[in-house]
């Protein structure tokens, strides 16, 4: 007898809070500037913040290197630097295969 399973993998996102305006590399959204660290100006322009989930098998060191083995899922433009939304963005992801034993998700903004 072959078992099966499917269900989903749900990130809600409610409110982002990026006070320097830089993206997860320390840079800043519109380039230049350097977010207010080491001597750099504070950023200016504002970032257009998108956040993407992807699922994939286990890392004992995370990377953002390599294919979303199982799926990945971005949203649109959900706001600038810090924002709170009135109704919660779902992120989904939908599976079909059977539970490992471990899987990893990253979600990336």
């Amino acid at each position: 007898m072959a078992t099966t399973a499917s269900g989903y993998f749900e990130v809600q996102i409610l409110s982002l809070t990026n006070n320097r305006g830089t993206l997860v590399d320390g840079r800043c959204c519109g380039g230049g500037g350097g977010g207010g660290k080491g001597g750099f100006p504070p950023c200016t322009t504002p970032c257009s913040t998108i956040f993407w989930l992807c699922l994939k098998e286990y890392q004992s060191n995370v990377t953002a290197i390599g294919s979303c083995s199982f799926g990945n899922v971005s949203s649109h433009a959900l706001g600038p630097n810090t924002f709170t939304l009135t109704e919660p963005v779902t992120l989904q992801l939908h599976f079909t295969f059977r539970w490992t034993v471990s899987h990893y998700i990253n979600l990336y903004i």
